[in-house]
């Protein structure tokens, strides 16, 4: 896959610079396998970029490692993988005589493990983070997802630590901002890999990251990153913010 935006030179550079690549490592492009996707440019500057590259012309959204990759804000219809992942896992079990006890270890450890590779790299539309609850509290009080019966406590307190009186649960809304927060974390900490460096080139620029503010014309992921940087800039960092070089330890976060 080849990301391309802006202007035809920018891009011959980039694909310049996978020639130049290719001539060095003996690793090329298959040109059958691989797809350009381009952004922001005019239809006769992409078909002339193909034509010259060899590369068929990608259609978005697309999948990459399971997650959806837009050009645009992520909508309810792209998440619609990601729920039938975890009612397809849920079907499996109705048919088992679970207890209680069980269905509450399955909820903690393996249905809300599968969104979060997704929640990660992006943020979640609420209405997904509602139907993923929905699905959850279903799976938990009833053992199946088409049930009408009401939860025993509501499902915001069991979502609170055990600790705290709640069935430890994961905040979902809570735990997406906070998975987010490593990637403001890495920006923090200038972590030393391409996409760190590219972003303090294009969009901070040497600026306190901080007090930055991204431009309305800005991507909608970048501007996600930029709100949970804003939620966590008021948060106490003294005993979870991580040192360069340490790792960036959700558990801590979500305790404060």
């Amino acid at each position: 896959m080849v990301f391309c935006k802006g202007k035809v030179g920018s891009v011959r550079l980039i694909l310049k610079g996978l020639d130049y690549f290719g001539r060095a490592s003996g690793l090329e492009a298959n040109k059958g396998k691989s797809e350009l996707f381009c952004a922001n440019m005019a239809e006769k500057d992409v078909d002339l970029l193909c034509k010259a590259s060899g590369f068929h012309k990608g259609s978005w959204p697309f999948k990459y490692l399971g997650a959806p990759i837009c050009n645009r804000k992520i909508s309810k219809e792209d998440c619609d993988l990601l729920i039938q992942k975890m009612t397809s896992r849920i079907r499996g079990w109705q048919s088992r005589h679970l207890s209680f006890a069980g269905r509450l270890q399955i909820v903690n450890a393996m249905l809300m493990s599968i969104c979060t590779y997704w929640m990660q790299i992006m943020i979640i539309p609420a209405s997904v983070i509602k139907e993923i609850n929905r699905i959850c509290r279903k799976f938990l009080w009833e053992g199946n997802i088409h049930g009408s019966k009401s939860g025993y406590v509501s499902w915001e307190k069991a979502c609170k630590p055990k600790s705290k009186g709640g069935l430890g649960i994961r905040d979902l809304t809570l735990w997406n901002q906070l998975a987010v927060g490593k990637l403001v974390w890495q920006i923090q900490e200038k972590e030393d890999s391409l996409w760190v460096k590219w972003v303090h080139n294009i969009y901070i620029k040497g600026r306190d990251w901080w007090d930055y503010q991204p431009s309305r014309l800005a991507s909608w992921i970048w501007r996600s990153v930029c709100k949970v940087k804003n939620f966590l800039k008021g948060t106490p960092k003294d005993e979870w913010w991580p040192s360069k070089g340490n790792v960036y330890k959700l558990a801590k976060l979500i305790e404060q």
